[in-house]
């Protein structure tokens, strides 16, 4: 009896969103539209300077933003990080379950992840990222059964980069016991940087695989129709991202293009991992590929219709008129 459709392991950071004036990034002297790695003391520094803003704090990373998304759409997810014994891991713990996701956290001393996103006037976002314990996550945080009651185990290059031997091992016991894989290749600079571990899980490991162009470009060397035949050598499903002009799916030998939804784009924060949530729910639920393939479209294509990496309301009736 399955538990969980999807199963993820993965960064455990809050999102903290705040809306300020071009003047405080030249305050603190942050470059405007950036994504930085900052330490402890940074960190502390940007909460400080923004604890007077009024601020959105939800629970993010992008394997717990897929859950999410999965819960969002109808589908039973399960997500295990470790966040802090600070005011921020008593939020992430609190609100997750309010999504729909079933949480198995694991709380430990010290600061929570955040990603302090501070959005100017125009609708540009300057993230501040600062890892906290997630990066404690260890084999002895995992629930094997949760794992192995779920149809799909999902994660990302971000958690296997921090967190490698709890990801490895979480990776094992589902290929051991035929567990679906899904793995999110994340990021082009990891592509790089972990360029033999990459291609050494997706080649033993994943049954799904989750990128961009330019993941695809850097992991391959060649453009995305080609990109994609190579990446699936090994018989895996390959989703490939295309941005504005939509993506490309890889199953079973047959090539399913899928166009973006046309919306009125406003933060494209999220997108990715909206897809891949729509894809997994499509999957795990009944529907055939190119049905799955659409709601990933659908899902990423109302995400970055709002700020932030989620939407506000349930998609589930979306999905239901669209499919059926």
């Amino acid at each position: 009896m399955h538990k969980h459709d999807v199963y993820g392991i993965g960064n455990s950071i809050v999102d903290i969103l705040v809306n300020v004036e071009e003047q405080l990034l030249e305050e603190l002297n942050l470059p405007k539209g950036i994504m930085s790695l900052v330490d402890v003391e940074r960190s502390k520094k940007l909460l400080g300077s923004v604890r007077l803003h009024g601020k959105t704090v939800m629970p993010g990373g992008s394997c717990c933003n897929t859950m999410i998304g999965v819960a969002n759409l109808g589908g039973r997810a399960g997500y295990a990080g470790v966040v802090g014994d600070d005011i921020y891991g008593k939020i992430f713990a609190e609100k997750l379950p309010l999504f729909g996701v079933k949480s198995n956290l694991t709380r430990v001393a010290g600061m929570t992840g955040s990603s302090v996103i501070l959005v100017t006037p125009d609708g540009e976002r300057t993230m501040n990222t600062h890892l906290g314990v997630c990066t404690q996550l260890v084999k002895q945080h995992i629930i094997e059964d949760e794992i192995l009651k779920s149809k799909i185990f999902h994660t990302t290059a971000y958690a296997l980069d921090t967190a490698p031997e709890a990801v490895m091992h979480a990776l094992e016991l589902a290929k051991r016991n035929n567990i679906t894989i899904s793995f999110d290749v994340s990021d082009p600079f990891l592509v790089r940087d972990k360029n033999v571990l990459m291609k050494e899980i997706v080649k033993k490991y994943a049954d799904i695989v989750f990128l961009n162009k330019e993941e695809a470009r850097l992991f391959t060397g060649h453009q995305p129709y080609e990109a994609l035949g190579v990446i699936a050598k090994n018989g895996s499903t390959v989703a490939l991202k295309i941005g504005s002009e939509g993506s490309l799916v890889l199953h079973n030998g047959k090539l399913y293009r899928i166009s973006a939804l046309k919306v009125n784009a406003l933060d494209t924060t999220g997108a990715g991992d909206a897809y891949a949530a729509g894809l997994l729910f499509g999957l795990t639920n009944g529907y055939s590929m190119s049905d799955a393939c659409r709601i990933a479209s659908f899902s990423a294509g109302k995400v970055v219709e709002v700020m932030g990496a989620r939407v506000g309301n349930s998609l589930k009736e979306d999905v239901i008129k669209m499919c059926g």
